[in-house]
């Protein structure tokens, strides 16, 4: 009898939409410019349910999802010679092609053949993952590997708020519009910028935990609408994304204002037109980020204690089909759910 030397991991296969499993899979050595890092914490992201529903972005199954990913590097490939085992890391969640004009550019997030890790490739629910250095950045001294996890969707939001303060830089008030992980992300960063924020959230249970997690009012859609203090704002953000946000949003929008997009629809969207022609609004769209992940980790390890609020449950590879589940009926109360490979 032959018995196999390969050592194996735990990770979980997304074999296609609504069609997820545990398995145990070989430990891949990182090839040339390549570093294998042990995952300590995955977060799970509304695209991961996205993906999990309808299979989209992903060009081959099985794969690993999870893209928000932190970690110690376990070993490096030939040709690394500035990272080694021990160091704590994060991992970019682009896997652009490096080759068209947006590439050379710098512009990754607008890379004609963009993909994801957890999509394209391998990533972070499983006890490792593989990425080429470019896509690690070291985690500063001091901040925990569990709130580093929010470094990605952090650049996420320091990314499109950049975007809209670029074109709207006396902005004093803000509305955010669903305040799932992104949307309370989003609104700590606007306070951090100065902004009056005000959030959004129809889900009581949801919106009873992110008062908790949070500096800044939170209504429900019924009560934003019958206060008067709260009808009109230099900034509206768009972190919910269901049919018919962006009208809302518009709605919400003082004259000369400005809307960001920041969520992915199911459909095209209806804009009201004369609304925004009349009102000079202007209509921002943010996809991913570009160069703000550094910046996220220094935000992060700044406040770390503000934005470690924003993580409600922690779960081993086990539970991520529970979570899904969970989070998919619309009722939990969850922001954010990190996955601890290593757990038992």
């Amino acid at each position: 009898m032959i018995i196999s030397t390969v050592p194996t991991q735990r990770a979980i296969y997304l074999h296609g939409p609504h069609d997820l499993s545990a398995v145990e899979r070989p430990v891949e050595e990182p090839a040339h410019g390549m570093v294998r890092v042990r995952v300590a914490y995955a977060g799970i992201c509304g695209s991961d349910l996205h993906v999990y529903e309808t299979g989209a972005y992903v060009p081959r199954f099985p794969v690993t999802p999870g893209h928000e990913v932190s970690g110690i590097v376990e070993a490096v490939g030939p040709g690394i010679g500035d990272l080694e085992p021990g160091d704590a890391v994060v991992l970019d969640s682009r896997v652009p092609c490096h080759d068209c004009d947006w590439c050379r550019t710098g512009d990754l997030q607008r890379c004609r053949r963009l993909g994801f890790l957890g999509e394209v490739s391998h990533g972070g629910f499983a006890e490792t993952a593989i990425a080429p250095r470019a896509a690690l950045y070291r985690v500063p001294p001091g901040l925990s590997l569990r709130v580093a996890a929010l470094a990605e969707p952090c650049a996420v939001a320091l990314h499109g708020i950049g975007r809209a303060l670029s074109v709207s830089p006396h902005a004093r008030s803000a509305l955010v519009v669903g305040l799932g992980p992104l949307g309370a992300l989003v609104g700590l960063v606007l306070r951090q910028h100065g902004l009056e924020v005000v959030g959004v959230e129809a889900n009581a249970r949801r919106r009873e935990t992110v008062s908790r997690a949070v500096e800044f009012p939170v209504l429900d859609t019924a009560a934003d609408a019958s206060q008067p203090a709260h009808t009109a704002y230099d900034l509206v953000v768009d972190t919910a994304g269901f049919a018919g946000s962006l009208a809302a949003c518009m709605e919400r929008l003082r004259a000369g204002g400005t809307v960001l997009a920041l969520a992915l629809h199911r459909a095209s969207e209806t804009i009201p037109a004369n609304r925004l022609v009349e009102g000079e609004a202007i209509l921002v769209g943010s996809h991913v980020f570009r160069d703000e992940m550094g910046d996220a980790l220094a935000l992060l390890a700044a406040h770390e204690e503000s934005f470690a609020r924003l993580i409600t449950g922690e779960i081993a590879l086990d539970g991520v089909a529970d979570a899904y589940a969970a989070l998919l009926s619309g009722y939990s109360a969850h922001l954010k759910i990190l996955v601890r490979p290593g757990a038992a």
